[in-house]
């Protein structure tokens, strides 16, 4: 008698979800709601667009935007359960530009394109090389070279504002992948890679801008009519790979044991396959964690107290060990990708059939996780619209001081298709601010405001002045 009423309330458990609809605005065809989202500010304003949108029909909802059919949610209970159920191969969704470009031009892409068992086999390794290894000594040593260098260009501009603070923080980034690919060898050949850098800062950045504009449209389209933005895509697509190939060629000449690049050839990697997947990591970097620095450092600089808090935190640690480990520098940067993820939407294609939300949803279809909007919830992190670093440091309960869902915040994602490069990411990103700090007082000239070229971008220059701190 109790299996059949446990089967009937199963049956109407799931009649429930089959039958009702996920809410979602009404779109035409074939544009779906791409009027509504050009009428409120076009792609640069996506991330408005749908935090609104989630106000409107609340933590999950439904829409069509161009040929985009997607289910957003925001619920950081719903988050979890989508990277519980990614599968084996966790699908994501690809700027259609991207995958235009690489059909019209054969091209051999890294992690980040691959997919299958061609996908799992070098994520498996590299998770290995890149997640599980311990930074050894050398490399810290390495690193510690890459920040002297900038802070020593600053030192220069003390009392001034800093010059295309944008470009500087993306040559520092691309600096740090490459002596993390040679190893303790890269302050020798500094100046070798000096000319790839400062080409990549340019050319990488403008892959980012122009998909941006290109994912209003068919990339079809603005192929076959040859309109301008394709044209610059192609060309900065076309430079970034050229310049990245011909930087991996060079450093594999002159690799060190503890470097990245190294490692992957005692894993006999196929030579095409590991120039894919360093060229790739390469253009990651440029435009995510540069982003992410630059937006740390604006809200760092409207707290000078918090300032004077991390320098001397940083002048009591004995090492680089310590200062990658303390609470308060780690959330430094923690704070500002919940404020400003690098990735304001992250993509998961269902593998089955699943109750999301209260919803089921079909076999196939994109999720998008909202990150800008779960990130800047009240009912997740008190006092939202705040950068308070604090927050996340944890009582002596074990409890965070602000946050009550860490998982509305996972800005590297998690899973097997997380961030393969999170732990070079924050080593570059703790080591760098804290050094900028110690040496540094900071403050802003004006305030800027997010757009979208892919990644979060301010809408003018940051235009950062210096001090000296000693």
């Amino acid at each position: 008698m109790i299996f059949y009423s446990s089967l009937s309330r199963c049956s109407r458990y799931l009649s429930y979800y089959i039958n009702k609809d996920i809410p979602g605005p009404k779109g035409i065809p074939i544009l779906g709601t791409t009027l509504d989202l050009i009428s409120a500010g076009s792609g640069p304003k996506l991330h408005h667009y749908i935090d609104k949108r989630h106000k409107q029909f609340g933590p999950i909802f439904k829409e069509s935007l161009g040929p985009v059919n997607a289910v957003f949610i925001s619920n950081p209970y719903d988050i979890r359960r989508v990277y519980s159920v990614e599968g084996k191969y966790p699908v994501h969704l690809l700027p259609d530009s991207w995958i235009l470009y690489n059909k019209l031009y054969e091209k051999d892409r890294g992690l980040f394109f691959m997919k299958g068992e061609e996908w799992l086999h070098y994520r498996q390794i590299m998770n290995k090389l890149m997640l599980k290894n311990e930074l050894s000594p050398s490399i810290f040593q390495t690193y510690e070279f890459v920040v002297k260098s900038l802070i020593d260009d600053w030192r220069k501009e003390v009392g001034k504002e800093i010059k295309e603070l944008n470009k500087q923080l993306y040559k520092l980034s691309i600096s740090f992948v490459v002596a993390h690919l040679i190893g303790s060898s890269y302050p020798l050949h500094k100046e070798k890679f000096e000319p790839h850098i400062e080409n990549l800062s340019t050319t990488a950045q403008a892959i980012f801008k122009e998909s941006s504009k290109l994912s209003l449209i068919p990339p079809k389209f603005a192929y076959f009519l040859r309109l301008p933005m394709w044209k610059r895509f192609v060309s900065s697509v076309h430079s970034s790979i050229d310049t990245a190939t011909k930087m991996v060629k060079e450093m594999l000449a002159l690799t060190e044991k503890d470097g990245l690049l190294y490692k992957m050839s005692s894993e006999s990697i196929p030579f095409d396959k590991m120039v894919s997947i360093v060229v790739d990591l390469i253009i990651a970097a440029v435009d995510t964690t540069p982003h992410t620095m630059g937006w740390s450092l604006y809200l760092l600089s409207q707290d000078k107290l918090l300032q004077t808090k991390i320098a001397k935190v940083i002048q009591s640690a004995e090492n680089e060990v310590e200062i990658l480990n303390d609470p308060l520098l780690r959330s430094v940067h923690r704070e500002a990708l919940r404020l400003y993820p690098a990735a304001p939407f992250i993509t998961r294609a269902l593998p089955a059939d699943t109750n999301i939300g209260g919803y089921l949803v079909s076999q196939g279809q994109m999720i998008i996780i909202s990150m800008y909007t779960a990130g800047r919830n009240e009912e997740y992190f008190p006092n939202s619209m705040k950068f308070w670093p604090e927050r996340w440091i944890r009582s002596d309960n074990g409890n965070y001081l602000a946050v009550n869902d860490p998982n509305a915040s996972l800005p590297f994602a998690i899973g097997a298709r997380s961030c393969i490069g999170r732990k070079l990411a924050e080593a570059q990103m703790i080591l760098s601010i804290s050094k900028i700090v110690s040496n540094f007082q900071f403050n802003i000239e004006e305030e800027v405001d997010m757009i979208l070229h892919l990644v979060p971008v301010p809408d003018r220059p940051i235009r950062l002045r210096i001090t000296s701190r000693t």
